[in-house]
């Protein structure tokens, strides 16, 4: 009988030393008297960024040449009686154009035109004048009784082993177009070049 009497206390004693409370068996499960109040966190505002109000500058390109415009074209030749043709015959400078045509006239002379886009072209121009350097060594260059129409042009005639005839390169800008006429004779070579090297030059506007 003693010993179970003894076994309900200790299972109250044990749930009583689990709980942490006192061991009043009145009190126990009556509702605690103390209430926590809720802690309240204020949110926390994400960092923003500055925004910028300074427009910035606008993007500009530099439209590129187009080469192909400065060609002259059959309207603009329409006064020579030349028939384009597909290669030229003679290359004045030592390098490759940006944009080349070939023409043959009727008696069998031919003009070809190169333009190439150089920096400084005029630059260019004034070394030709002074040294004769960049053009066809096929060839005596001798200064031909051509008109000097300002820095940005230069003429000159060559008479070689097979060819002769007359030139003339106009430069504007960053572009260079050279004209050369390939005839019989000097003379009617220079006398092509003095009609088409005004149609050289107006044509560099279109680029």
């Amino acid at each position: 009988m003693f010993r179970r009497a003894l076994a309900p206390a200790a299972v109250l004693l044990l749930a009583a030393g689990c709980s942490g409370r006192a061991n009043d068996l009145d009190t126990y499960y009556d509702d605690p008297t103390t209430t926590v109040e809720p802690t309240l966190v204020a949110p926390v505002a994400a960092p923003t960024t500055p925004v910028s109000t300074t427009t910035p500058p606008p993007t500009t390109t530099t439209p590129p040449v187009d080469a192909d415009a400065v060609l002259l074209t059959d309207d603009d030749l329409a006064g020579e009686g030349v028939e384009q043709v597909g290669s030229l015959s003679y290359t004045p400078l030592n390098c490759a154009p940006d944009a080349s045509a070939a023409w043959e006239y009727p008696s069998g002379s031919t003009l070809d035109q190169t333009v190439h886009v150089l920096p400084d072209a005029a630059g260019r121009v004034a070394e030709m004048r002074e040294t004769g350097e960049c053009l066809d060594t096929d060839g005596t260059i001798a200064r031909p009784d051509l008109p000097e129409l300002g820095d940005d042009r230069f003429g000159w005639c060559f008479v070689g082993p097979t060819d002769r005839g007359c030139g003339a390169a106009i430069a504007k800008g960053d572009l260079l177009t050279v004209i050369v006429v390939k005839a019989g004779t000097v003379d009617r070579a220079s006398a092509a070049v003095r009609r088409i090297a005004p149609l050289a030059a107006d044509a560099l506007d279109r680029a």
